[in-house]
This record gives structure tokens, C-alpha cells and sequence, in this order.
């Protein structure tokens, strides 16, 4: 199941010099047309970015509209805001999200104007807002300028979405510690109790399949779960009914698309380790770093297989660049014991000499005068 990304912005098309800030090279009577923004440039990017993008004005079903806009600020797995201008619904409604959820908030911007003083701080991404603004002539954005835009746009979004898990995105949550996120499976209007009575008879047709004895059944049900909130209660209860009919296998697939999306889960972590164990497979440990994440696998004793290929023995160091793919390691012959390094590459510049390391050459003679100088402490 794709990610849910709701759109936050302005509709239709708006004066950039409603803007006080407005950019010193925007024609003065300039507008922009963000429905154009959505349709050809954030709705494209999101679905190359393997997201299903969302905007108010396309909800077909009946109701109160704020009502709904509430719901998707409260629910949806990300909620992409553009503060190209100030409009202020867009930042009401971004101030809802960053009070209900710590993360899956995502900052566009045209580039016309400097960011309000509160969200100022916060990491926004760019795009080429010329291509949209209002032209005279009534000429379409230059097609070959767009598609590039598109491109690197999407790259933004499917970089950040697969680090969210690690970042606060919001403001709110960063500055509070200890304040607990929105928990949409209580909300009690319409559509919650909808998804609800959904998920709840998928559930009693997994128990059913189980009690038939029909793991195919189990494994379709599955995959209809209408939200990736619960997709997660589908995936266990699925995993669980094709533990006991002793399909390992099936249920070890099952359990890894729930760690999928929700690593930190303790109960499903719990059940693949005993599925493991009954599949005879202890001697197995699977590592899955976050995108853009490197990491080293230190040997102390035994000796392991990478992914089915590559020995690493006792003493050997590995160094991985699985950018959120999965590694597989599997000791060979015998328990084996490693440790494992990993962060976010920091890329920047490195200075060494001796045991000093500092960013520049300045910066490692300035060390190493310090050092001398006695200005680093003593040992006694």
C-alpha cells in the first residue's frame, strides 16, 4: 500500500504581491496558478516518489468539508504543505499537523518569498516557481524545464519519506518533549467508524480462513487493508493465523512487510524471531538501514555470508553501502558474533594528522598548536 500524502495549499491563482516579502524579481503584478503547481509539478512528483497524493478539492464523497480536511491532517501518512505565499488557511492547517504528529510533514516553496518567522527554521524544499507564474501571453511552462523540476523533486520527497521515521519534522513536537501523537484509531466520526468496521470484518475472514484451513485466503485478505494504520493490524493478524497453520514461510513475509512499516515494533519482532526458529534459521540476522545510510559489520569471532556472497571472517571489517536495502547475514558453520556501525554519512571535509581529525588544515593546526600549548588538559 502506497503512502497517503495530503497536499496543503492555495487553489487557484494568487497575486505573489499579497506577499510582503515578495521576491525582488517577480513582476509586480505577477500571479501564480497553483492548481497548475499540483497537476503538473507536486501530484506528478508524489506518484514518481511511489505516494498517493491528495488534495481537498478532490474528495468525492459527501460531508462537511472541514471535517474532512481535519481527518486527512490527522491521519494521512504525510501532509506536504506549499508556503509559497501566505495564505492563511495553509498555515492554519499546517499548524493543526504539527500539533497532531511528530513527523510526516513535508515544506515546499516557490522560492518568492522568505518563510515566516515561526517556520523559518524548518527545512523546505524549492522548486522553480517562475515556470508557474500567470504569463500574459497565456504560454504553458516550459516542458523540458518542468520534467526536470518533476525529477528532482520526486527525489526530494522519496529521500525524505524513507528518512521520516529517523526526524521530527514538527516544531511543536521538537520543542515538547514527552508530547504524545494524535491516536486517529479512537476518533469516532463517519469515516473513522467506516475503516473500522472494515478492518474489523477483514480480520474476522482472516480467523475464518484460519479456522478453514486456507492460507491462500489469508495471505489475499491481507492485502485489502483501506489504511496503512491498519494494514498493520491486517499483517499480524494474518502473520499469526499462518503461524498456526504452521506456513512459516508465508508468515515470515507477512511479518516483514509489518517492520516495513513500522521497524520499532516489538510484537512483530517478537513473532519473526519464533518464526525463524521454526524455520531453523537462527544462524540468521537481517540488517536494513535507513536510505542514504552506510555502515560497517565488525567480525569478532566465527565468521559470517553477506547476502548469500560475499565471507567476511574473523577480524574482517565490511563496509556497506545499502542505501534501505536489506542485508542478510548467516553464520557459517558456527555462532558467530559482530558489531555493527552505521549512521548518515556526514559529508564533509576531513583533516588528519596523527591522532588529530578536524574539517580543515586550519582547523588541524590550530588542534595541534592547542594541544601543545597545553590548552587540551592532562592526563595525571
Amino acid at each position: 500500500m502506497k503512502p497517503r500524502v495530503f497536499v496543503v495549499m492555495p487553489f487557484g491563482a494568487k497575486p505573489l504581491d499579497a506577499n510582503p516579502e515578495r521576491a525582488a524579481t517577480s513582476s509586480p503584478v505577477a500571479q501564480v496558478d497553483f492548481d497548475a503547481v499540483y497537476d503538473q509539478l507536486l501530484k506528478p512528483a508524489i506518484e514518481q516518489a511511489g505516494c498517493e497524493p491528495f488534495r481537498a478539492d478532490e474528495e468525492q464523497s459527501a460531508g462537511d468539508i472541514r471535517t474532512d480536511m481535519f481527518f486527512e491532517l490527522i491521519t494521512a501518512d504525510f501532509v506536504l504543505a506549499d508556503v509559497s505565499v501566505f495564505n492563511p488557511n495553509v498555515f492554519y492547517e499546517l499548524g493543526v499537523r504539527h500539533g497532531a504528529a511528530p513527523r510526516g510533514t513535508i515544506l515546499v516553496s516557490g522560492g518568492w518569498a522568505r518563510a515566516p518567522f515561526d517556520i523559518a527554521p524548518d527545512r523546505r524544499f524549492v522548486y522553480n516557481g517562475r515556470l508557474f507564474e500567470v504569463a500574459h501571453d497565456g504560454a504553458p511552462p516550459d516542458r523540458h524545464a518542468l520534467r526536470g523540476e518533476i525529477r528532482r523533486l520526486a527525489e526530494d520527497l522519496a529521500r525524505i519519506i524513507a528518512s521520516d521515521r529517523e526526524k521530527v519534522s514538527s516544531p511543536v513536537f521538537a520543542a515538547l518533549p514527552g508530547l504524545k501523537p494524535a491516536d486517529w484509531s479512537t476518533i469516532e466520526n463517519a469515516r473513522a467508524r467506516y475503516f473500522n468496521v472494515v478492518i474489523d470484518e477483514l480480520a474476522r475472514r482472516v480467523q475464518t480462513a484460519r479456522a478453514d484451513g486456507l492460507p491462500g485466503d489469508i495471505m489475499t485478505l491481507a492485502e485489502e487493508a483501506p489504511t496503512r494504520l491498519h494494514e498493520r493490524r491486517l499483517l499480524m493478524e494474518a502473520a499469526k493465523g499462518l503461524m498456526d497453520l504452521r506456513r512459516f514461510e508465508p508468515a515470515r513475509e507477512q511479518l516483514e512487510l509489518l517492520l516495513e512499516l513500522v521497524p520499532e515494533d516489538l510484537p512483530a519482532k517478537l513473532q519473526l524471531a519464533l518464526v525463524l526458529n521454526r524455520l531453523d534459521r537462527t544462524r540468521e540476522a537481517e540488517l536494513m538501514l535507513p536510505a542514504g545510510h552506510h555502515a560497517g559489520v565488525f567480525v569478532l569471532s566465527g565468521s559470517v555470508t553477506l547476502n548469500g556472497t560475499t565471507s567476511v571472517g574473523e577480524a574482517d571489517l565490511a563496509v556497506l553501502d545499502v542505501d534501505g536495502d536489506r542485508t542478510r547475514l548467516r553464520a557459517e558453520g558456527q555462532d558467530a558474533t559482530i558489531l555493527v556501525m552505521g549512521g548518515e554519512p556526514i559529508r564533509e571535509p576531513i583533516a588528519r594528522y596523527g591522532p588529530f581529525v578536524m574539517n580543515t588544515r586550519q582547523e588541524l593546526v590550530q588542534a595541534v598548536d592547542d594541544y601543545r600549548a597545553g590548552r587540551m588538559g592532562h592526563l595525571s
